[in-house]
């Protein structure tokens, strides 16, 4: 599998590119859609990775945001900053590209292939619906109260793909 935090960041830059080199007013458009919607994408990952930490009592969560944000995506950075190995990076990285993938890898194959801005727009919505229930799940308008009242009884629920349990906290991102 590869890595999907790369494989977006490649996409922004060839799509940046393009755009450089496009005379089509309508082309142009599509591509600056695209461009703005992976770079939202991106800046949810930073936010949301640190989340998806799998170790307790670990800076796992910290090495992920350094490696997106001022590790430029480089393992050795990140690496020689947190004092482990290249190896424990990048499986880190590795588990968080997947789980970023298990959530939000449809709308994000559907982004890179549009051929139309609408199709664009609706990734885009679908993405922010996800964004929110990830973000607060209790805020979601099919969370009924049979929900709640099981989630009380600490029985595991699913909403919006996500699970969810009774001592689970809602993931808050400032």
């Amino acid at each position: 599998m590869a890595n999907i935090f790369v494989q977006m960041r490649q996409s922004i830059g060839f799509l940046n590119a393009e755009r450089r080199f496009c005379r089509d007013v309508a082309k142009k458009e599509l591509i600056q859609e695209k461009v703005i919607a992976l770079e939202e994408i991106l800046d949810f990952a930073k936010e949301y990775i640190t989340y998806t930490n799998h170790q307790t009592f670990s800076d796992v969560g910290d090495r992920l945001y350094y490696y997106l944000s001022e590790g430029n995506l480089n393992y050795q950075k990140v690496a020689d900053r947190f004092k482990v190995s290249v190896k424990v990076v990048a499986g880190n990285v590795h588990y968080a590209s997947k789980n970023l993938v298990s959530l939000i890898g449809i709308q994000i194959n559907r982004i890179k292939d549009a051929e139309d801005i609408k199709v664009v727009r609706q990734a885009l919505s679908e993405f922010g619906d996800i964004r929110k229930s990830v973000i607060n799940p209790y805020d979601l308008p099919e969370f009924s109260e049979e929900a709640l009242k099981s989630l009380y009884r600490g029985k595991k629920l699913k909403i919006g793909g996500i699970g969810i349990a009774k001592n689970s906290p809602p993931i808050i991102i400032p």
